[in-house]
């Protein structure tokens, strides 16, 4: 008799307390699903990466609770917001990038709403953030992590498993990932240190578009990014304009980046110091080409070492460490470029065509970079490869590398104090001064490039070869204080024209 009053009694009361406390009842009832993400143990360096889930998954609301700690609940879905990310403009063909995989318009972005800071641990997401959230412990992502007008903090022990979500910053999102300080790379890229004490794995990007300004300091991005996916960068500044002026990025790894590494685009003042693109798979430091909205100004590349750089799905066609693309006011210093695997015109640094602003190589012109004592070795490739037509003064100050390949009509760089194996001149019009290079050739010349003039000065040169009898115009060169005489020159094929000056003395 009394097991049946209380059960007639259990079914008054608990009705009677969804009606009139139904928030309460709704937590205690779900309570058997909330999952914790207080601070969890830090994964050692050598641990395995998960797999990569449904990017899909139900999303979650990061609530504060009492402690100070984050929790997750499952989330109503009609409660849920898309959060769209405008497609990338990598439109354009060109044919030294590889080729581009789907648009990048957000269709797999999705984040919930009503969210504020606290500490972020074990299993986590979809959500977004506002205030301060704290990265502890190791955080395993369940969806995208999206930072909306608040900062989202790493400190040393943090490991983050990315299962194939993102992490993004928009809405005046900012960064502040900051390891410990350590060693980075010497000796032209000879030695390295890739260990860091914070990292984030198998990401499909940490991606920046109307963010603040970050820091970004020590810290590893590993087999992160989507092969020849749209937008799918491992490092990854999009469109965010003047808001990035002043982020630093910093003792930064990027491993195993399969689709780029460093992508500043349309992205203006940021500073990328002792950086490392390691095992990257398409041009490693990369922006979009093509339109003015995508060039990046103010961007610095010091002591930046792109290693071992591979092909994306397209080929091997002009595949470079570096590609100095559209802007101004931007630097290169102190880099280097290593073992770059490549095939046709690969290069450590690349000066890719068109120079101008709307695909045009016409005024205004940008993509000219302050390029100061950088190096650039790889067996198949050569340090440095131009194909640029125009006007601007772009001067090399310093460079040790395997050689140059200068194209691609007529243009006007100066190359002062550089140390190479060979050098092929295919434009002319530009100069090179107190320099040590080995094997010269003097190819092919287009009409556009007629009566320009490219001279060499107070440079010890190893041999020097016409070969450009299947040009459109002669070509004219000059040598001054070199160790090579008019008997020296090699004739392999002569457009008629051609004109060698040695010391004022005109060759055959």
């Amino acid at each position: 008799m009394r097991i049946l009053l209380g059960i007639a009694t259990l079914l008054i009361v608990i009705p009677a307390m969804a009606f009139v406390m139904p928030e309460t009842f709704d937590r205690l009832a779900s309570r058997g699903d909330e999952v914790s993400i207080e601070a969890g143990a830090t994964a050692s360096s050598g641990s395995s990466t998960p797999a990569p889930v449904d990017r899909l998954s139900s999303p979650t609301t990061v609530t504060a609770s009492t402690d100070g700690a984050l929790h997750t609940e499952p989330t109503d879905t009609n409660n849920t917001v898309s959060t769209p990310v405008p497609a990338d403009s990598e439109t354009q063909t060109d044919p030294s990038d590889e080729s581009r995989g789907a648009a990048d318009d957000g269709s797999d972005t999705t984040a919930s709403s009503g969210v504020v800071g606290g500490v972020l641990s074990g299993d986590v997401c979809p959500c977004s953030v506002s205030g301060t959230a704290v990265l502890e412990g190791t955080v395993d992502l369940k969806g995208d992590l999206m930072v909306m007008g608040g900062t989202l903090v790493a400190r040393p022990g943090v490991v983050v498993n990315g299962n194939g979500f993102q992490i993004m910053f928009m809405e005046g999102g900012r960064a502040d990932f900051q390891g410990s300080q350590v060693s980075t790379w010497s000796e032209n890229g000879s030695r390295m240190n890739l260990e860091r004490d914070i990292e984030f794995r198998n990401l499909r990007r940490i991606m920046f578009h109307g963010a603040g300004a970050s820091t970004l300091k020590y810290f590893t991005v590993a087999d992160s990014g989507t092969p020849d996916v749209l937008g799918d960068y491992p490092v990854h500044f999009h469109l965010n304009g003047n808001s990035t002026r002043g982020t630093i990025v910093e003792g930064v790894v990027v491993v195993n980046g399969r689709n780029h590494a460093f992508v500043p685009h349309g992205s203006h003042g940021i500073t990328f110091k002792d950086t490392i693109a390691y095992t990257i798979r398409g041009d490693a430091y990369w922006w979009d080409p093509g339109q003015l909205e995508n060039d990046s100004t103010d961007i610095i590349y010091d002591h930046a070492l792109a290693h071992t750089v591979t092909p994306a799905a397209s080929g091997k066609h002009r595949l470079t460490g570096f590609a100095l693309r559209g802007g101004q006011n931007n630097i290169v210093k102190d880099s280097a470029a290593v073992n770059i695997k490549g095939g046709s015109d690969c290069s450590g640094f690349h000066w890719p065509e068109p120079a101008g602003p709307n695909g045009l190589d016409t005024p205004p012109l940008d993509g000219v970079w302050q390029f100061e004592n950088n190096h650039s070795s790889s067996p198949d490739c050569n340090g440095i490869f131009v194909w640029q037509n125009n006007n601007e003064p772009h001067t090399i100050n310093g460079f040790t590398g395997s050689g140059i390949d200068h194209g691609a009509y007529s243009n006007e760089y100066q190359y002062n104090n550089v140390k190479i194996d060979h050098l092929q001149i295919q434009a002319l019009g530009w100069t090179i001064n107190n320099s040590t290079v080995g094997d010269v050739t003097a190819q092919d010349h287009h009409d556009s490039a007629a009566g320009k003039t490219t001279t060499i000065t107070n440079t010890q040169l190893k041999s020097f070869t016409i070969d450009n009898g299947d040009g459109r115009t002669p070509g004219n060169y000059i040598l001054n204080n070199t160790n090579i005489t008019c008997n020296d020159i090699q004739y392999t094929s002569t457009y008629p024209g051609t004109k060698i000056t040695i010391n004022g003395t005109t060759c055959k």
